[in-house]
């Protein structure tokens, strides 16, 4: 899906209030460890923002099929998307309790998937 269409410009981005977070240093009952408050969610907040924002720069200049510059069709690349995954985690493992795996596939940019390649 078009990623313009889903992104809202910078000056209608939601405001995020962190104020009913639980604050850092609280301990977190049943599950154990200490709570790292709000910063970490915020970070991850601001994090996606930046990648956002770079992924959009980095296809303004993007050719469409006809050779013609395409402002409509800008999508998330796949390191965007890798990039995401990991920013996730990094906040998910933020208390130093939880723990995070994850395994992405496909093709470096520029690399295609011949006939009869297959992920086994």
């Amino acid at each position: 899906e078009n990623l313009t269409n889903n992104i809202p410009s910078s000056s209608s981005l939601p405001i995020f209030d962190y104020s009913s977070l639980r604050p850092a240093g609280s301990v977190i009952k049943g599950f154990g460890g200490t709570s790292q408050g709000f910063e970490p969610l915020k970070h991850l907040h601001e994090s996606l923002i930046n990648l956002f924002n770079l992924e959009l720069s980095t296809q303004k200049n993007r050719k469409n099929d006809n050779g013609h510059e395409d402002k409509e069709n800008i999508y998330l690349s796949e390191r965007g998307i890798v990039d995401i995954m990991n920013l996730i985690g990094r906040c998910v493992v933020s208390s130093n309790v939880r723990r995070t795996a994850e395994i992405a596939f496909g093709f470096l940019p520029g690399e295609s998937p011949s006939n009869g390649d297959k992920f086994n």
